[in-house]
């Protein structure tokens, strides 16, 4: 049915690593509020052993696609895998102009070398590193058990953000060092 597409979907087609927005209507649901109900007079306890049953059953017998999902999911967070179908995708998701999405994507490439100089600048100091790289750990580890989407990384984005700082500080001491 429509639920197994939206899981091939989601593990094999054009969007691997995200999810199909079809995966959240089970059919049957007429209101968000109201919980679908595939099988008349089946109550919810039921559904979910139902549910969770045809979940194994595809977990098992596609658990070697996990790798590959699992990167696509990652690539998506990052901004690294199909970044502008993502950036598409997101738009979808959160609705405004496409162009505000794509501003985001290029602002956070544009951060990122700053960010990884920063992190190995650091890496002379005293300043401890893991607690900027535990908000990064846990993005990875949330991604990798649901799907790939930029919202995701945002708990990451303020340890981007003070890395990249230390990695402009960087640039900007050996320009000033630099120049006579």
């Amino acid at each position: 049915g429509t639920t197994f597409t939206s899981i091939l979907q989601a593990n094999y087609g054009e969007r691997v690593g995200f999810y199909d927005p079809d995966i959240w209507s089970f059919g049957g649901a007429d209101a968000a509020s109201e919980c679908p109900s595939e099988v008349p007079g089946t109550d919810e306890a039921a559904q979910d052993v139902e549910y969770r049953d045809v979940a194994l059953d595809y977990m098992r017998e596609h658990a070697a696609r996990v790798p590959a999902v699992v990167a696509a999911r990652e690539g998506r967070t990052w901004g690294v895998f199909r970044p502008l179908q993502q950036s598409r995708f997101e738009q979808e998701w959160g609705g405004g102009p496409l162009g505000v999405y794509h501003a985001g994507l290029v602002s956070y490439w544009v951060l990122v070398p700053f960010a990884m100089s920063g992190f190995r600048r650091l890496g002379g100091s005293t300043t401890p590193r893991f607690a900027l790289l535990s908000f990064l750990v846990i993005v990875v580890a949330a991604t990798a058990v649901t799907f790939g989407q930029f919202r995701f990384r945002a708990s990451a984005e303020v340890s981007i953000i003070v890395l990249a700082a230390v990695g402009l500080d960087a640039v900007w001491t050996r320009l000033r060092t630099a120049v006579p």
